[in-house]
């Protein structure tokens, strides 16, 4: 396999993260976290740290797994996160959950900062702005979308 460090595309398929390298997006790696007994749902890229946060389909926590290192860990389980999205500077995770319940989390304190509970459903989409860092916006599986100032939080 190739070096990981010149990785430009993830994918997930099922169980599985894959990495593939340019010009002609060849295989460089693939990752099996530790929650993949159930379909990957989630994954963003670290690109300070180079690693890759993910979750699966049923929430049973969200997995750091170092590309650097190769090793996982899994942060704080109790937040049960389906859907997630990492801020541009990396260091806050917002994840929503089946229950519609939305986290936001400081990935070097491993702290949660605060939750949103404004859905009715299951969180289907997170999106943090990558331009102003401070708004996120979520949406559920009944249409509700809900947008966050989470500048307030951080």
């Amino acid at each position: 396999m190739k070096d990981s460090s010149s990785v430009r595309l993830l994918t997930c398929a099922a169980t599985s993260v894959k990495l593939w390298s340019p010009p002609n997006y060849e295989l460089a790696r693939e990752i099996v976290p530790p929650h993949s007994a159930s379909q990957i749902s989630s994954i963003s890229y670290d690109h300070i740290n180079n690693r890759i946060i993910s979750c699966n389909n049923v929430g049973q926590g969200i997995v750091v797994t170092s590309l650097d290192q190769d090793e996982s860990e899994l942060l704080t389980p109790e937040i049960n996160a389906v859907k997630i999205d990492l801020s541009f500077n990396c260091k806050y995770l917002l994840g929503g959950t089946l229950l519609g319940k939305m986290t936001l989390l400081d990935l070097k304190s491993k702290k949660v900062k605060q939750t949103y509970n404004e859905h009715s459903a299951a969180v289907s989409v997170v999106k943090i702005s990558s331009r102003s860092h401070s708004i996120a916006a979520s949406g559920d599986k009944n249409g509700g979308l809900v947008s966050y100032n989470i500048a307030r939080h951080s």
